[in-house]
């Protein structure tokens, strides 16, 4: 009986850790997500510019 019950509680445990690390996890890539938009948006914004002076010249 108390073997079958630190078992369940264990693997509860067990599946509470992996949750909260899988939500960690797509924090982390949301974040990322959201950082390289920032950079593509910037990146674009800047080859417009460049282009835009070449136009011009």
């Amino acid at each position: 009986m108390k073997q079958s019950f630190i078992k369940l509680v264990y693997a509860e445990l067990k599946n509470i850790i992996n949750m909260k690390s899988s939500k960690q996890q797509q924090k982390k890539e949301t974040q990322l997500i959201d950082y390289f938009k920032i950079v593509e948006s910037n990146i674009l914004y800047t080859f417009q510019k460049i282009k835009k002076g070449y136009e011009r010249d």
